[in-house]
């Protein structure tokens, strides 16, 4: 039994010798289109504290928080699928004092592990946990710096 292994793992390194090592295709073209966010594949549909902005963007506006609180606020913006198919939705951010949560069970959508079936039609509705303590704010109590970018997987 162990010549037979033996033979059979030499075999396959003798047969992976006629490999190709390089390819070309020729060329291929390319077409990408952007949408603003309230008419992409999946929809970023502005809600209580949020907005499309002049670039046609979704923003969260959140404001009137206590400095020093945790606040979680429901149905800040809804994802739609405007697609024929479901999709897996899910939300990265640059910030660990904001975490995106599905409005229904509070559940955290940050990270593909975490990600949300939204069926075809369907949306979803996001709130989030705001950690105003762990903000870096500006002198006025502002804080415009952080960003975030949903992802979508059919």
């Amino acid at each position: 039994m162990i010549g037979v292994g033996s033979v059979a793992a030499g075999g396959a390194a003798l047969m992976g010798t006629g490999a190709v090592e390089q390819m070309d295709s020729g060329d291929r073209q390319v077409v990408l289109a952007t949408a603003q966010d309230n008419n992409a594949y999946y929809e970023l549909v502005p809600s209580r504290y949020s907005e499309i902005d002049g670039d046609g963007k979704l923003a969260i506006v959140l404001d009137r928080l206590n400095p020093s609180s945790t606040s979680t606020l429901d149905d800040v913006y809804r994802i739609r699928n405007s697609r024929d198919q479901s999709m897996d939705v899910w939300v990265t951010d640059d910030t660990d004092a904001i975490t995106h949560r599905r409005t229904n069970d509070n559940s955290s959508i940050e990270e593909s592990g975490n990600s949300v079936s939204v069926g075809s039609g369907s949306e979803l509705t996001v709130a989030v946990t705001v950690d105003a303590s762990a903000l870096n704010l500006n002198s006025d109590g502002s804080n415009t710096s952080g960003n975030f970018a949903v992802h979508y997987q059919e």
